[in-house]
Protein backbone atom coordinates (compact mmCIF):
# COMPACT_ATOMS: atom_id res chain seq x y z
CA UNK A 1 0.00 0.00 0.00
CA UNK A 2 1.31 3.51 -0.63
CA UNK A 3 -0.05 6.96 0.70
CA UNK A 4 1.08 10.00 -0.54
CA UNK A 5 1.15 13.20 1.61
CA UNK A 6 2.02 16.92 0.73
CA UNK A 7 3.48 18.72 3.86
CA UNK A 8 4.88 22.03 3.46
CA UNK A 9 5.78 22.66 6.88
CA UNK A 10 9.15 21.20 8.31
CA UNK A 11 7.78 20.93 12.16
CA UNK A 12 4.83 19.27 11.40
CA UNK A 13 6.69 17.12 8.92
CA UNK A 14 9.44 16.31 11.30
CA UNK A 15 6.42 15.50 13.74
CA UNK A 16 4.47 12.87 11.58
CA UNK A 17 7.94 11.30 10.50
CA UNK A 18 8.84 10.71 13.96
CA UNK A 19 5.40 9.37 14.53
CA UNK A 20 5.73 6.93 11.70
CA UNK A 21 8.38 5.60 12.64
CA UNK A 22 7.90 4.97 15.83
CA UNK A 23 5.31 3.13 14.97
CA UNK A 24 7.08 0.88 12.35
CA UNK A 25 5.94 2.51 9.02
CA UNK A 26 8.42 2.54 6.65
CA UNK A 27 8.73 5.98 5.14
CA UNK A 28 10.36 6.48 1.50
CA UNK A 29 10.40 10.80 1.82
CA UNK A 30 10.50 12.29 -1.55
CA UNK A 31 10.48 16.07 -2.64
CA UNK A 32 8.87 16.47 -6.08
CA UNK A 33 9.52 12.82 -6.60
CA UNK A 34 12.60 13.10 -5.64
CA UNK A 35 13.86 11.41 -2.37
CA UNK A 36 15.68 13.46 0.07
CA UNK A 37 17.06 13.88 3.46
CA UNK A 38 18.60 10.59 3.40
CA UNK A 39 21.29 9.37 5.76
CA UNK A 40 24.66 7.90 4.72
CA UNK A 41 23.35 4.15 5.50
CA UNK A 42 20.54 4.64 3.52
CA UNK A 43 22.35 6.35 0.49
CA UNK A 44 24.80 3.55 0.86
CA UNK A 45 22.17 0.67 0.96
CA UNK A 46 20.58 2.25 -2.38
CA UNK A 47 23.53 2.13 -4.11
CA UNK A 48 24.35 -1.04 -3.02
CA UNK A 49 20.98 -2.07 -4.32
CA UNK A 50 21.03 -0.42 -7.71
CA UNK A 51 24.94 -2.09 -8.21
CA UNK A 52 23.32 -5.56 -7.17
CA UNK A 53 20.22 -4.98 -9.76
CA UNK A 54 22.54 -3.93 -12.59
CA UNK A 55 24.33 -6.79 -12.29
CA UNK A 56 27.55 -5.59 -10.33
CA UNK A 57 31.21 -4.40 -11.73
CA UNK A 58 31.50 -5.23 -15.35
CA UNK A 59 35.24 -4.56 -14.88
CA UNK A 60 35.51 -7.82 -12.46
CA UNK A 61 34.99 -10.90 -14.55
CA UNK A 62 35.24 -13.24 -11.22
CA UNK A 63 34.28 -11.90 -8.25
CA UNK A 64 35.72 -14.50 -5.87
CA UNK A 65 38.99 -14.35 -7.27
CA UNK A 66 38.86 -10.58 -7.04
CA UNK A 67 38.10 -10.93 -3.52
CA UNK A 68 40.45 -13.38 -2.63
CA UNK A 69 43.67 -11.53 -4.46
CA UNK A 70 42.21 -8.24 -3.10
CA UNK A 71 42.19 -9.54 0.78
CA UNK A 72 45.90 -10.95 0.36
CA UNK A 73 48.31 -9.59 3.42
CA UNK A 74 50.73 -7.40 2.23
CA UNK A 75 53.96 -6.32 3.08
CA UNK A 76 53.87 -3.44 4.89
CA UNK A 77 58.10 -2.29 5.11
Amino acid sequence: MELTISIKDKKIYASLLQFLKSLGIKVDAKKNGKRQNLSTGEKMANALDKLARSGGIKSISNPLSWQKESRKDRDIS
